[in-house]
């Protein structure tokens, strides 16, 4: 109990307990004052100092309110609401799930896991490699791969997601070769709901001595399916070869290998580029990046062996789970 002052004035303030309320004097009678602290209820990290029975304390690093509660024989805070705790924000975390090449591995999602990111890339077609031949005055050219396919897709990991068996494939890139190069792998992810597939790109073609002009169409692309984002690769370019440059010009030759269609998130291969000369044998075609296609080969006035394309790239599943 507190004494109240005697004879206030209207409008007059009284704080009986340091934190605890305040009181205002309208007559006849004392008010508790509007507002915050002034209204009864105490707003902090840690209880007020000298409580008094009937007060309030909004423990504000929590969100639970208290009352101060005096039953005659002791005195205590009493928390009358528990406040909702506050959800954790989303975790995500990437998990690199690689199979081994052309091998179908199974898998199975963090038991907390609620969505995934579902990321499917196919692998690169291989180049072709220059033809054989011999004698000055000729030229060969081979073609590019093509880029692989590429799909995207968040799931939902439901009960019957989590339940299904998940398997992953993913696709090798084509090797380059002397000859025609090797399509690039298949990558695929299921899970009983949902399926993605990423097609392999197409394998570049064999390049044949010309004494005019040869031309060798480049591989075709790889597409997607089963993904909210679907997106075909680039088809390999053509290789040329003019032999006799100019024209009936003995000895003279020039090559351009096809460079390697790139993927949607991987360059193709670079092509060697060769002009007029007497001494050149040939080159092999360059290395695709993550689905992009191998670079065909190129080769003038060459004696013998013939030079190989380059190598697809290979294709990958990347899941990033989020909590």
């Amino acid at each position: 109990m507190f004494d109240f002052p005697n004879s206030p004035t209207n409008g007059q303030q009284f704080t009986p307990v340091v934190g605890g309320p305040t009181y205002v004097w309208q007559s006849p009678i004392w008010r508790l004052a509007a507002g915050g602290i002034n209204a009864g209820v105490y707003i902090g990290d840690t209880a007020p100092i000298n409580p008094v029975a009937g007060m309030l304390w909004w423990e504000s690093d929590s969100g639970n309110t208290f009352i101060y509660y005096d039953d005659g024989s002791s005195a205590q805070w009493i928390q009358f609401n528990i406040a909702p705790p506050i959800p954790p924000a989303p975790s995500p975390f990437k998990r690199s799930s690689i199979a081994t090449l052309g091998t179908t591995t199974s898998f199975q999602f963090d038991v907390s896991t609620l969505f995934a990111d579902i990321e499917v890339v196919g692998g690169g077609g291989g180049g072709g490699g220059s033809g054989t031949g011999s004698g000055a005055g000729v030229a060969s050219a081979a073609s590019g791969g093509g880029g692989a396919g590429y799909c995207k897709k968040l799931i939902e990991v439901t009960a019957a997601v989590r339940a299904a068996t998940k398997t992953i494939f993913v696709g090798g890139g084509g090797s380059g070769s002397t000859t025609v190069g090797v399509n690039g792998g298949i990558s695929s992810y299921t899970d009983g709901v949902n399926t993605l597939t990423a097609n392999g790109g197409v394998a570049g073609t064999q390049g044949a001595f010309a004494t005019q002009v040869g031309v060798r169409a480049g591989g075709a692309q790889g597409s997607a399916t089963g993904g909210d984002i679907n997106i075909s690769g680039q088809p390999g370019a053509p290789g040329f070869g003019f032999g006799n440059v100019p024209t009936g010009a003995a000895g003279q030759a020039a090559a351009a290998g096809g460079n390697g269609g790139a993927s949607a998130i991987g360059s193709g291969g670079v092509a060697p580029a060769y002009f007029s000369t007497l001494t050149a044998t040939g080159a092999n075609g360059g290395n695709g990046s993550t689905g992009g296609g191998g670079a065909g080969a190129a080769a003038v006035n060459a004696v013998g062996s013939a030079t190989a394309g380059g190598n697809g790239g290979n294709g990958f599943v990347l899941i990033t789970e989020y909590r």
